[in-house]
């Protein structure tokens, strides 16, 4: 039987624990944060900016004949491709948010919390707390953030090929608490 007590034996004086810093940056948490958020209506704007809106595709060009096999399972979204520029363009942001939810996995939940605080949204409704208690001001700001993330997501979600219902749930209930706590701390000083 293979178990931590009959490891210990084993170990002499001279072994040293490493730590694996192979995870990503703080940088690179708060980056794919931001990107998670606003990605999706960005990569919307320009895709309608670069290939318009309900354009029939070029002659010859079957969206579906040319999808990358890394991207199967994304059909849904990559059939409204109308070229193969288009195309790859699809499939690069498709990559792309795919890269931001594994950092955002591999960054843990202390580091994916501490990079809400570079989210402007988290910040807006801290003024609406202004002479309350502690506990009054932490309810107050945490509703309003979280009432601005569930539009927020209501615009993120029908863009993001990759989004879940799961997602929508954590990030609304996420910003209840994060917009709660920065509201709360916000008064601390004042009520002293």
């Amino acid at each position: 039987m293979k178990n931590g007590l009959t490891t210990v034996p084993r170990i002499t004086a001279g072994d040293r624990a490493t730590v694996d810093t192979g995870g990503p940056s703080f940088l690179e948490t708060v980056g794919a944060t931001l990107a998670y958020r606003y990605d999706p209506l960005l990569d919307a704007i320009q895709e309608n900016n670069r290939f318009g809106v309900y354009e029939m595709p070029e002659t010859g060009f079957s969206a579906a004949d040319n999808i990358s096999n890394d991207m199967v399972g994304y059909e849904s979204t990559l059939y409204r491709a109308t070229s193969q520029e288009h195309l790859t363009f699809l499939e690069d942001n498709i990559r792309q948010g795919l890269k931001n939810r594994e950092v955002l996995n591999e960054s843990g939940m202390g580091a994916s919390f501490a990079a809400e605080i570079f989210d402007p949204i988290n910040w807006v409704s801290i003024p609406l707390a202004r002479g309350l208690s502690v506990g009054r001001a932490a309810l107050k700001s945490g509703t309003g953030t979280a009432a601005i993330v569930a539009g927020q997501e209501a615009i993120r979600y029908p863009l993001d090929p990759l989004g879940t219902p799961e997602e929508v749930q954590f990030s609304v209930g996420a910003s209840f608490f994060f917009g709660g706590a920065l509201g709360g701390l916000s008064r601390v000083p004042m009520t002293r």
